[in-house]
């Protein structure tokens, strides 16, 4: 989808998976109700995020093709795009609201939602990559890089050690919550860039992390 859409929309859209779930649950008819000041307090983290990447330098005219390789954006949107974007944000809105209602129906623990969520998504992955080809590209490319097995395999450690806490989240809170969480995660990762690596922000950004 980003290789379709101009950033601003791509600024948009990678920051409202908040607003997703606020949506999309009534939308569905979910039973799961949200408070007004839930509804406010996603408005201003996603505007806050939007802004930051609206405003960043780096992020702004650049985009990451299928092989994550620094691309051009797209000056204008595609419908492809707006669909695909458009689609994959209403199924984290809907994940989103399953899953509370999961959590209310059968009281899974975490550990059984982490099961069975990644069964399904390694079953559907797997078919998919098989089906388009990519299973192949992926085989030739570790084949001829032999030393990304482990950095494959670091990723897939953390990876893992994450969705404990996120499942950990999901069961104690809400998927509303813990996409409370995983947004900011990216104003965080903003201080964190600015000590590590002195990165400089200018003062539109400072008021968006704000």
């Amino acid at each position: 989808a980003l290789a379709h859409i101009s950033f601003p929309i791509q600024a948009l859209m990678k920051s409202s998976k908040i607003i997703s779930i606020l949506i999309v649950a009534p939308l569905v008819r979910s039973k799961e109700k949200f408070t007004i000041s839930q509804y406010i307090c996603g408005f201003i983290i996603t505007t806050g995020i939007v802004l930051f990447y609206l405003t960043d330098v780096r992020y702004r005219n650049s985009c990451f093709n299928i092989l994550g390789e620094k691309t051009a954006a797209p000056e204008h949107n595609d419908l492809i795009g707006i669909l695909l974007i458009s689609a994959s944000l209403f199924c984290d809105g809907l994940l989103g609201t399953r899953q509370s209602e999961a959590k209310k129906k059968f009281n899974p623990s975490s550990w059984d939602q982490m099961e069975s969520l990644n069964k399904w998504c390694s079953i559907i992955c797997l078919l998919v990559a098989v089906a388009s080809g990519q299973m192949r590209g992926f085989l030739q490319f570790v084949s001829k890089y032999p030393e990304v097995v482990k950095d494959i395999f670091f990723m897939t450690i953390l990876g893992t050690t994450g969705q404990i806490f996120i499942f950990y989240t999901i069961f104690n809170f809400s998927p509303l919550i813990l996409s409370i969480i995983t947004t900011t995660r990216k104003f965080f990762t903003v201080i964190f860039s600015v000590v590590l690596h002195g990165h400089l922000f200018n003062t539109s950004q400072w008021i968006s992390v704000a």
